[in-house]
């Protein structure tokens, strides 16, 4: 069940404000309901309607955003049960077991954006820029930690950390051919970011995990609070004479 609301708000066609709120509930089994409200809000100003600028400029807007995004998440529960193996000779029966254990206080995933921009429109429309810089927060991302085999389970699923990605994106459009039956429009756009570790769960890899590790020498992936997201590291032997 969700409960979603929005409001507008605009002042003299200059300056413009929307935000929205969504709570969601999820779950069938008692244990299993879990809740979360995410909330946005996007501002934007036109300057081409404040000043009287140069006739070139058809459009100058200035934007202002901050959205919060959860992710879907039914709180699961620990499984412990055995299923039978019936052997294909019938003489040895066995059973397997079905282990997951899920934390109790696991939490929704959220991802929090917040960006700053600019939109121009020049000659008549036949130019136009778009520039936004951006700060993406991924909290309480959810996965499967390891845990000892002795345990009779293979993992925990459970919120392991935070990422955070910085970056910007601009967009340029050119219409070099324009007239009342046909359109041309050239685009283009660019977008770059990176994006590191800035929160580690205490129980997942304290001191830092890494997903791969080939010959010895290369690694990759190392997480850990302050890694950027992807980095690769090369271990070189010391060669001693």
């Amino acid at each position: 069940m969700s409960v979603y609301g929005t409001t507008t708000v605009g002042w003299d066609d200059k300056f413009f404000l929307d935000v929205t709120a969504r709570n969601d509930w999820k779950g069938i089994l008692a244990e299993e309901k879990i809740h979360y409200f995410y909330p946005s809000a996007s501002s934007s100003w036109l300057a081409s309607e404040t000043f009287k600028l140069p006739e070139a400029f058809n459009l100058v807007k200035f934007r202002l955003g901050l959205a919060d995004v959860g992710n879907g998440l039914a709180r699961q529960r620990s499984i412990d049960t055995y299923s039978y193996d019936a052997s294909p000779w019938g003489a040895i029966n066995t059973v397997s077991m079905n282990a997951r254990l899920a934390d109790p206080n696991i939490r929704a995933q959220h991802s929090v954006t917040q960006e700053a921009g600019l939109d121009l429109g020049l000659f008549r429309n036949r130019v136009k820029f778009d520039f936004t810089y951006f700060i993406k927060t991924q909290k309480d991302q959810i996965d499967n930690i390891p845990l000892p085999k002795g345990s009779g389970y293979t993992g925990m699923l459970t919120n392991i950390g935070d990422v955070r990605s910085k970056g910007y994106e601009w967009g340029l459009t050119f219409t070099p051919v324009k007239t009342a039956n046909f359109s041309w429009d050239v685009s283009g756009s660019f977008t770059h970011y990176k994006a590191s570790i800035i929160g580690l769960s205490s129980v997942f890899a304290p001191n830092g995990y890494v997903f791969a590790s080939y010959d010895g020498k290369t690694k990759v992936k190392k997480i850990a609070k302050g890694e950027t997201v992807g980095n690769i590291y090369e271990e070189n032997p010391i060669l001693r004479v």
